[in-house]
C-alpha cells in the first residue's frame, strides 16, 4: 500500500498521464518542471519552523521563531514572484501542479492555527501563495 499523500498524487499523475483525463501535475517540459520541483522541495524547509512555531511556549524565542518561519515562506513566495507562468493563481498560471498539492494544505492548516494561538499568518507578507 502507498500511505503518503505526494507519492499518491505522483502515482495518479504518473497513472493518468497522456490519457487527456487531467493535465499532468508535474510539466513534462524540463524548465516548467524543475520550478515545480523547486517549490516541491521548499516545502521540507518550513514545515519544521512552523511546528516549531506553533509548538513554542518561550516568549523570548517567539520573535526569533517567526521570524525564521517568515523567512522559510519568503523563498517560496519568491519563486513564485520571479517564476510564475501566464499571471494565473498557480506557479504555472492557470494550471494547478505537484507544487500547489505538495503545500496548500500545510500551510491553510498551519494558517488557521498559527492565526488563532500566535496572533500572525505565515502568509502574511506572501499574496503569490
Amino acid at each position: 500500500p502507498i500511505y503518503e499523500s505526494l507519492t499518491c498524487a505522483l502515482f495518479v499523475d504518473e497513472r493518468h498521464r497522456g490519457s487527456g483525463e487531467m493535465a499532468p501535475l508535474v510539466p513534462t517540459d524540463p524548465f516548467e518542471a524543475a520550478i515545480v520541483r523547486s517549490a516541491v522541495d521548499l516545502v521540507g524547509t518550513f514545515t519544521g519552523p512552523m511546528y516549531g512555531t506553533l509548538k513554542n511556549r518561550d516568549p523570548a524565542k517567539a520573535a526569533e521563531l517567526k521570524a525564521a518561519l517568515l523567512s522559510k515562506v519568503g523563498r517560496l513566495e519568491a519563486l513564485y514572484e520571479a517564476n510564475q507562468l501566464g499571471g494565473g493563481p498557480y506557479l504555472l498560471g492557470e494550471r494547478m501542479s505537484y507544487a500547489e498539492i505538495a503545500f496548500a494544505p500545510l500551510l491553510f492548516r498551519f494558517v488557521a492555527s498559527l492565526s488563532h494561538f500566535r496572533g500572525f499568518s505565515p502568509l502574511e507578507s506572501a499574496p503569490k501563495l
